[in-house]
């Protein structure tokens, strides 16, 4: 079958099925499809379909402030089963296109909408002098400009420049050398995919719910800026079986992402808050157990507190509430380090255990043909991560001390000091080539 497959295209010719079928335990054929209309999307339709399940899934989908709808995707079944040969492919794509919309189940946890702290790594630190928040201290430095950028770049854009600049090639550089250390194999990923591979990992591309920029189709097909190295690196592995001597399997990215994201919240102005940036990802393929996944999720969340302590950031880790979930994480972890420029936390790091949400819409499978687990975290968002450093190590004379594991990375500098001079931008323009005056 080649691949890219788009979801949308709901059926395959029904002799590669049938081989398919006959390897994997995967098939359905004779249990919920008649022969020859079994559709490509792997999903468990065992558990979909069963009755008995239909409120837990519904509670997931509320839980989550989710679209998909249990009850339609059981009714559609039933009058798939009952429908005419002749008329039985429409309502075949619709009950697969509506099945598609479902979340992943959620992890058993209390009946509650806060977060569970899971660990608290570090102490705030004390000042005996006023603190101030990122943009004062990096402008203080002449080091990060974010103003007067709507013509130029667009809202939300930002430039680093000189030793801020260079820092933030060191936190990444900081962040791989942990992963390498730690089994993980490097790899440089695309910023461009389909659309159907986003979907397939959970991330809605079309309608209101969107968070994802999408190119012209009409001069580049339906291809989208990706968000995160996560859906490149599980978009590696679609249509693969992997053998248990490759599990489970570390795989990093270093990338820049992309996201048309919007908030008023005065807490989520300037860095916070950005349309693209660099972000070191964690991806993991392991057996399609539970506790399998359970586990390299904790190795992800290790490695998350191992990076930030060794930055000398408070932090802390929460076990987040089913709303918090997407539609493809079985249970996420948020890691928020305190900032005390704003005086409050912020989100600086994540990891999901997506159970097999993502391998069953990809194919990615053992050799037995049964589906994997995917994990994936984030090692390091470089401009939350800058954020939060400036204003942990910052000085009463407005340098900001560099945390010892990135100095080496920076030719021995400890120190950040404000540059002679500040720049003065001028006014915003609009740059027009066609222009003869």
């Amino acid at each position: 079958m080649a691949w890219p497959v788009r979801l949308s295209s709901l059926l395959m010719p029904a002799a590669r099925l049938r081989t398919i079928c006959h390897q994997s335990w995967l098939s359905v054929a004779g249990r919920h499809f008649f022969a020859g209309d079994e559709p490509t999307a792997v999903l468990d339709w065992d558990y979909l379909l069963d009755p008995a399940n239909a409120d837990q899934i519904d509670a997931d989908v509320q839980r989550r402030k989710g679209v998909g709808n249990v009850w339609l995707v059981q009714e559609l079944h039933a009058q798939y089963s009952a429908a005419a040969a002749a008329e039985r492919l429409p309502v075949l794509r619709r009950l697969v296109a509506e099945a598609l919309r479902l979340p992943n189940r959620t992890r058993p946890s209390p009946d509650s909408d806060e977060m569970e702290v899971a660990r608290k790594v570090g102490q705030k630190p004390s000042f005996d002098f006023p603190v101030k928040d990122f943009r004062h201290r990096a402008q203080k430095l002449n080091m990060f400009r974010m103003d007067n950028l709507g013509l130029l770049t667009g809202s939300r854009t930002y430039y680093l420049k000189h030793e801020l600049a260079e820092l933030e090639a060191a936190l990444v550089r900081h962040a791989l050398s942990t992963l390498t250390g730690a089994g993980f194999r490097l790899v440089s990923v695309p910023d461009l995919l389909h659309s159907s591979y986003l979907e397939a990992c959970g991330v809605p591309v079309h309608g209101d719910r969107t968070m994802v920029y999408s190119l012209d189709e009409r001069l580049h097909g339906d291809v989208c800026l990706s968000g995160t190295a996560e859906m490149a690196l599980a978009s590696l592995l679609a249509g693969r079986r992997l053998p248990p001597s490759r599990l489970p399997l570390r795989l990093a990215a270093v990338s820049r992402c992309f996201r048309p994201e919007v908030s008023n919240l005065e807490a989520e102005s300037g860095l916070y808050r950005v349309h693209q940036f660099t972000k070191v990802e964690m991806f993991g393929v392991c057996d399609g157990d539970l506790s399998a996944s359970e586990a390299l999720l904790q190795e992800f969340v290790d490695l998350q507190q191992r990076i930030f302590t060794a930055l000398g950031l408070h932090i802390i880790i929460y076990d987040m509430p089913p709303h918090e979930l997407g539609a493809a994480a079985y249970r996420k972890y948020d890691a928020e380090a305190w900032m005390p420029g704003r005086g409050l936390y912020g989100e600086v790091s994540s990891a999901s255990n997506c159970t097999d949400y993502q391998s069953r819409r990809l194919r990615v499978l053992d050799e037995a043909g049964r589906p994997l687990h995917t994990v994936n975290g984030t090692a390091c968002a470089v401009p939350r991560t800058l954020l939060a450093l400036l204003e942990t190590h910052q000085r009463r004379d407005g340098s900001v001390a560099v945390p010892t594991p990135l100095r080496p990375l920076l030719g021995g500098l400890e120190l950040l000091r404000p540059r002679p001079g500040r720049a003065q931008w001028s006014r915003p323009h609009r740059l027009r080539l066609s222009d003869q005056s």
